[in-house]
């Protein structure tokens, strides 16, 4: 009824797609954690990675959408953690949006955020 080789080949596309949704690095865990709500300002805000990659943008918002300025947060050199210093963080949502390349060349981002408790 079936065709073995179109099964085999089903197979082996299947297996196949999610290595191939895993090529590219995403972010393994942060600190602070997405969501998280602290109690005080973070002395570090920090971002580990299964696989080296070049950290090109590290940008630290407001719930304003305003910049604040952090020491830090940038390489282009492959690392698998990047770390950045905020200065005392006051109450409020914070979002931080980074961009980097992956191993192979791939532009990748990802962003999250957390709350400074009243």
């Amino acid at each position: 009824m079936f065709n073995k080789t179109l099964i085999i080949v089903t197979f082996l596309i299947a297996a196949a797609v999610p290595t191939l949704s895993f090529g590219h690095a995403k972010v393994l865990k942060t600190s602070p954690a997405n969501e998280a709500v602290l109690q005080t300002s973070p002395e570090k805000i920090t971002l580990t990675f299964p696989e080296a990659l070049k950290v090109t943008s590290f940008k630290l918002e407001n719930e304003n959408g305003d910049e604040v300025s952090v020491e830090g947060g940038k390489s282009l050199t492959p690392t698998k953690e990047i770390n950045a210093t905020p200065p005392e963080l006051h109450k409020g949502t914070y979002n931080v949006k980074w961009r980097g390349l992956s191993s192979d060349g791939h532009p990748i981002k990802g962003h999250f955020n957390f709350t400074i408790a009243p």
